[in-house]
């Protein structure tokens, strides 16, 4: 079964639909969404954060830093050097010396806490879902107008969501192109006068607040400052596939072809070089081309996606849970004329008695569970509900995960 802390894309984004947001904002420019100051309550909050320091054994220098001035400060000094819970050797967090360093202004960041909250779960569940990327998230918690990190840009997607306090984010006009975490294309290849130039000019200050959204597609520039004696904000990154990964997929079938385990002419023989060369570009172009590797290709982001994105556990059942994607995009149930129908893109789908309140539920979240919608529409019977499920991932509205 799902958890009983639950978030769905569309109530992230809300007032904006999914496809509003997909069609005007993703990846497109930075917009800030203000919401009621209890809409992320049951996600996150103080106490849960005190929960997940106090499980002293998940943190060391490597899933946790505090910066200071854009400074990471360096915990071998203030920590101490003990073994993790799967017994591995690790500079571990002294909590005397953290406070320390928090007092003097220090910002805490706890990274990859995507799966180790409920609350934040079901939110990395949601956005991978709809974005088709990979989330991780880190929190990050900072006192009254001390500044952890000078102006900066991501290599991801960035969805930040304040919980606690309030903090002022700016948001500039520069956006690094197609930034990504490799050598020379990163944040950290550059300098910091290469930054304050490339920031640009200020696009637009905002105060965030409980129950806001801040989304920022991947590069662009900004820096945050605390205004409230605490705040706290998560920030899920989501990483999206690029040609370099493709490439780097296809560099492993490439020795399985004898073209490419040849030995390339002599560099003395330019003519025959530039022929060799010219047969592997057209391979290569070949391979591309072809329309099985693209399946492959959208296979794997998909498995990439999805595998990870809902529990697998419902013990004490051992039965084996049937997930399924919600394709939303466009679907809408209409009723407008009498018989409640599905409208898909290209057509529509007929209801038959009964179904509407289900479909209009289905297509409200991310991801559902069939278990799940038989305890919620018993009237449909476990028949009913394997019968509305078939037709709708027969018309791509469901997709199995």
């Amino acid at each position: 079964m799902r958890s009983s802390v639950d978030t769905t894309f569309r109530q992230i984004v809300s007032p904006f639909s999914p496809e509003e947001f997909f069609g005007s904002i993703w990846d497109q420019r930075a917009v800030h969404i203000p919401g009621a100051a209890e809409k992320f309550a049951h996600i996150f909050s103080w106490e849960e954060l005190n929960r997940l320091l106090n499980m002293s054994k998940l943190w060391s220098d490597r899933s946790m830093s505090i910066v200071i001035d854009g400074q990471s400060v360096d915990l071998a000094e203030y920590g101490r050097v003990g073994q993790t819970r799967e017994g591995h050797q690790a500079i571990m967090p002294d909590p005397e010396q953290i406070m320390l360093l928090l007092r003097r202004g220090g910002t805490l960041v706890l990274d990859l806490i995507e799966t180790l909250s409920p609350g934040v779960a079901t939110v990395s569940a949601a956005l991978q879902t709809a974005t088709g990327g990979v989330a991780v998230c880190n929190v990050y918690c900072s006192w009254r107008a001390q500044q952890g990190f000078t102006a900066h840009c991501d290599s991801t997607d960035v969805f930040a969501m304040h919980i606690e306090g309030s903090k002022i984010w700016r948001v500039y006009e520069g956006r690094a192109d197609n930034a990504t975490d490799i050598a020379g294309y990163d944040y950290g290849s550059f300098t910091p006068e290469h930054h304050a130039t490339a920031k640009g000019k200020l696009l637009e200050e905002i105060e965030m607040k409980p129950g806001d959204v801040l989304y920022l597609p991947k590069g662009q520039y900004h820096e945050a400052l605390a205004t409230s004696d605490a705040s706290l904000h998560l920030s899920f990154g989501i990483g999206r596939p690029t040609g370099i990964d493709v490439i780097s997929r296809l560099l492993r079938s490439l020795p399985d072809e004898s073209l490419f385990r040849k030995n390339l002419p002599h560099f003395d023989r330019p003519q025959a070089h530039r022929e060799h060369l010219r047969e592997i570009a057209d391979r290569i172009h070949e391979i591309l081309s072809q329309a099985s590797l693209s399946d492959q290709i959208r296979d794997w982001q998909r498995d990439r996606a999805m595998s990870e994105r809902c529990g697998h556990f419902n013990l004490p059942s051992r039965e084996h849970a049937t997930h399924f994607r919600v394709r939303s995009l466009g679907v809408r149930v209409d009723s407008a004329g009498g018989a409640p129908v599905l409208r898909v893109p290209g057509g529509e789908l007929a209801l038959e008695s009964g179904e509407e309140g289900a479909a209009s539920w289905i297509l409200e979240r991310d991801y559902v569970e069939a278990s799940e919608i038989e305890t919620r529409f018993t009237a449909l019977g476990p028949d009913g509900v394997q019968n509305l499920l078939g037709r709708l991932e027969a018309c791509s509205v469901l997709d199995r995960i």
